[in-house]
């Protein structure tokens, strides 16, 4: 028999003593956040949902699919933005995709909207943040690449993040496993990112998990059908986040995975 003993008044701190149960808690500024083990609800609390496009699959805590299956959500891209997504490519083959956003190419260096990007080549793995202008083809107002990552990495689990203040004219890519500053984007000659194009057909433009705007654009042929891309967590705020909000938040999204589920991020 085991006795257990309670007492409210003393704080024990052990850090190798995990957490039985952190609850979801966010820096201000959520406008919408799901985490797929714990359902589609939106964690923001204000009721956001999400439509499948085609037919996306479910894992145990995240959800998985290809260009053409996934989710569009109900909220639409604005002028102050942070997107994050904890993600993996769910295959051992050369991979394009993008966890969330809202992003739509007709090549590499064009496109309209913005978006967290991964590609994954025999020879290395690359994550990006790229900020559209006003056409899909016509040049990126923005890119910031992250460093040349292991193909091995692309298996893992992961916590990116992309950063615009189209007030202030700059965007930001943060990924805490390869790089412990937010990554200043490279902008465009003379562009101002309060510019860009937001709408889509005229009216929002709303984000998308792992399915792309148009499946046709850019012409790449989908990596490992409806296993592309494995999504476990999105959240998106209304503000770019400071580099001190982005590590708050990695820190309570690294104890969430590695607590109920044993994923390092």
């Amino acid at each position: 028999m085991t006795t257990i003993i309670r007492n409210l008044d003393m704080e024990i701190k052990n850090p190798t003593l995990p957490p039985l149960y952190e609850p979801f808690a966010s820096v201000p500024g959520l406008i919408a956040g799901w985490r797929f083990g714990e359902g589609f609800t939106d964690l923001s609390g204000n009721g956001h949902t999400l439509k499948e496009v085609g037919t996306p699959s479910v894992g145990e805590y995240f959800v998985a699919g290809d260009k053409d299956n996934g989710f569009i959500t109900d909220v639409p891209d604005g002028m102050q933005r942070t997107l994050i997504a904890v993600y993996r490519q769910a295959a051992d083959v050369n991979t394009f995709g993008y966890p969330v956003g809202n992003i739509v190419q007709n090549a590499s260096a064009n496109g309209e909207g913005i978006a967290i990007t991964d590609v994954s080549v025999t020879s290395l793995r690359r994550r990006s943040a790229y900020i559209g202008g006003k056409s899909y083809n016509e040049k990126l107002y923005g890119t910031a690449a992250g460093p040349a990552e292991a193909t091995a990495t692309r298996n893992n689990f992961a916590f990116s993040a992309v950063t615009i203040d189209g007030a202030g004219n700059t965007a930001g890519f943060f990924i805490p496993s390869a790089n412990a500053d937010i990554i200043p984007a490279t902008l465009a000659s003379g562009v101002n990112l309060a510019e860009r194009s937001i709408t889509e057909s005229g009216a929002e433009s709303f984000y998308r998990i792992i399915a792309w705007r148009n499946s046709n654009l850019p012409p790449v042929p989908p990596s490992s059908p409806n296993t592309g891309l494995a999504v476990a967590e999105v959240l998106i705020y209304d503000r770019p986040l400071s580099l001190t909000d982005l590590n708050t938040q990695y820190g309570r999204s690294k104890r969430y995975f590695e607590s109920n589920y044993k994923v390092k991020i």
